[in-house]
């Protein structure tokens, strides 16, 4: 039997619905990252939902958030109930935020779609998506390694070097400009993360509130020190509902590179979450980074699941064409 649909802004009452078919799309996915979660931000352009025009119950949504400021780089999520009626539902979710894509005339939109999701994968190929990446979601078995083996035993030192690994609350315990020093690491290390975006484009990466946020455990922030100098560091985030946590950026100055040093950080991510008792530890790799690539499966990681990374290259007056389907 058909069902009469239709497409209606999103409103309050329909936050909690919409979590929770963000929540049953993500399950088991851990690491991937919903434009749910931040249904009040400030960058989100655009909030859909569809509905089933008789009972009222929610099909799905369709999400638009600024990614890269001004405009330039976007990210839509469309997200549909499972069934045979899904692939109906992703066409018309689209249709409504592809005017919002037109108005704001960025340079390009990205969707995440799951490698295993082959209906979402051609629906964006079919609106002119194509795969740029690959997010590479990784997961260790902290409880089985053994942290007296070699390839995970934390180091008091970088081998052969006089680099040495200490928390952020160490440090900041003993040296008044620690912030200070780790804030010019961030901003050091934030110009070589990877973007598509053509040079023209690209903006200097400021990003450093981060460092000051209430989720981020001193203990759990791990800095490379190089005779005072900061040459790179990592951060784990434990989970506050179950034992596992998430590994943050891993970053390393250029021109201590090739040292053993990410890997030494690692392994105190490891240590740390050994003594805590915590038994998994999620990370995520871009598939253009074999070294962290490597770094990771040498330590145990073991691959849990891709994440496409879809784009779409929309050109405004301002920066070239508007893409047509």
């Amino acid at each position: 039997m058909s069902i009469q649909i239709q497409v209606q802004p999103l409103l309050a009452s329909d936050y909690d619905h919409v979590k929770a078919l963000s929540k049953l799309h993500m399950a088991g996915r851990h690491g991937a990252f919903s434009l749910a979660e931040q249904l009040d931000s400030k960058k989100m352009i655009a909030r859909y939902v569809l509905r089933d025009c008789s009972s009222g119950a929610l099909l799905g949504y369709a999400l638009l958030a600024e990614q890269i400021a001004p405009m330039v780089k976007l990210r839509v999520e469309v997200v549909a109930h499972e069934g045979e009626t899904r692939e109906i539902y992703y066409p018309v979710l689209y249709e409504a935020v592809e005017f919002d894509i037109i108005a704001a005339a960025p340079y390009s939109v990205e969707a995440r779609v799951f490698g295993t999701s082959a209906d979402e994968r051609r629906f964006y190929e079919s609106a002119g998506y194509r795969e740029d990446h690959r997010m590479v979601h990784y997961g260790l078995d902290v409880a089985a390694l053994d942290l007296e083996s070699e390839s995970t035993k934390q180091p008091a030192n970088v081998s052969g070097s006089s680099i040495i690994i200490r928390s952020m609350a160490d440090e900041c315990r003993e040296r008044p400009d620690c912030m200070e020093a780790l804030t010019e690491l961030v901003l050091d290390t934030n110009t070589d993360f990877p973007t598509e975006l053509p040079v023209h484009l690209r903006q200097p990466n400021t990003d450093t509130g981060w460092l000051h946020k209430p989720d981020l455990v001193p203990d759990a922030f791990f800095i490379a020190i190089d005779r005072g100098n900061y040459a790179g560091y990592t951060v784990l985030y434990p989970s506050a509902e179950e034992a596992y946590a998430f590994q943050g950026n891993t970053a390393v100055r250029r021109d201590y590179r090739n040292k053993g040093i990410a890997t030494a950080l690692k392994k105190s991510v490891i240590a740390f979450a050994k003594r805590h008792s915590i038994r998994s530890i999620y990370t995520s790799t871009r598939s253009t980074n074999p070294a962290m690539a490597s770094v990771n499966e040498k330590l145990g990681w073991k691959v849990s699941y891709s994440e496409l990374r879809m784009v779409n290259w929309f050109h405004s007056p301002g920066h070239g064409h508007i893409h047509n389907r």
